[in-house]
Parts: C-alpha cells; structure tokens; sequence
C-alpha cells in the first residue's frame, strides 16, 4: 500500500523500512509529550542516551 502511494504521488524512493532500525536517538514527529526541544538537544549530547537515561525517564 505504501509503494503503491509513493509511486501514484511521485516521490522518488530506493528503499522501504517498515520497522524502527537501531539507532541512538528517534526524533518522532508524531511524539506528544510537550516537546522542549532545548531540554532534547541537551540530552542528545549526554554520553548516556539512550541506554541508562533513556530508561529511567521511561522513554524506552
């Protein structure tokens, strides 16, 4: 379903992943948590996100 409306809207595309891949950090344009991007792009630079942190804030 989903190449089918790529291709009828003529986006260009190599590849479709369906599934989240492993990755340090997601940013999800869909999150509703009363994003405070000052407090993420904080968090994004602390040598222990995702693992530990990530965890104990309950994000994982």
């Amino acid at each position: 379903m989903t190449t089918k409306w790529l291709k009828e809207h003529g986006f260009p595309f190599h590849h479709l992943e369906m599934e989240k891949f492993v990755a340090h950090v997601y940013i999800d344009d869909r999150a509703i948590n009363g994003c405070n991007w000052k407090r993420i792009m904080k968090e994004i630079k602390n040598p222990v996100l995702p693992g530990r942190l990530a965890r104990a804030k309950g994000r994982v």
